[in-house]
């Protein structure tokens, strides 16, 4: 289940308000048969579907199922033209393209759909900037970086990873705090 979330998750949240400022309340998160954020998908002839995927700022975690964003567009292009639109929501903290691009290839869920919508960039910007998989020396990745032993170990490493997140996750989000002050103390580059 790479990239998605459990079957029927339901979580209640209680994010502390001095973590997360401006967030307030209980949060409810949920997930569907399909292992995404979002209420049961419909038939295709019932309504248009959109899927979207990104980091965390489209898992929206610690916001209720109502409250985030794939939601609130689900709730205003509903009944646009006369047509019913579902929007479910992929997001997954912490993941960037090259995590997007594997779910492309080994999930048959986007095909199911007739749009998908990406938001992208904070998570390759990261990485960008922390200078992962480049060899500043030639430009490019080094090849032992391109075999197929690294990806099937950095598969698994992601899926031991996914699983120690959803572990951590508490319901009050001082997790953030931790991670917070751990960014930090992080040394910096030019």
């Amino acid at each position: 289940l790479f990239h998605l979330n459990t079957p029927g998750v339901q979580r209640v949240l209680n994010p502390k308000p001095e973590i997360l400022p401006g967030v307030f309340g209980q949060a409810r998160y949920t997930t569907n048969s399909l292992c995404i954020r979002g209420p049961e998908r419909p038939p295709r002839e019932e309504a248009w579907r959109l899927l979207c995927v990104g980091g965390s700022t489209t898992a929206c975690l610690y916001l209720d199922d109502e409250e985030t964003w794939p939601r609130l567009l689900m709730r205003e292009l509903d009944g646009v033209n006369g047509r019913r639109v579902w929007v479910g929501d992929a997001g997954k903290s912490g993941y960037g393209s090259w995590h997007h691009v594997r779910f492309f290839e080994s999930s048959s869920l986007p095909g199911k759909m007739d749009c998908v919508l990406l938001l992208l960039g904070f998570n390759d910007f990261m990485r960008a900037m922390q200078e992962r998989r480049i060899d500043s020396a030639v430009g490019a990745r080094p090849i032992w970086d391109r075999s197929n032993v690294l990806t099937v170990l950095h598969n698994i490493y992601q899926s031991r990873k996914e699983e120690r997140l959803h572990q951590v996750e508490d319901r009050e989000a001082f997790n953030l705090d931790v991670r917070r002050a751990n960014w930090q103390k992080a040394p910096r580059r030019p």
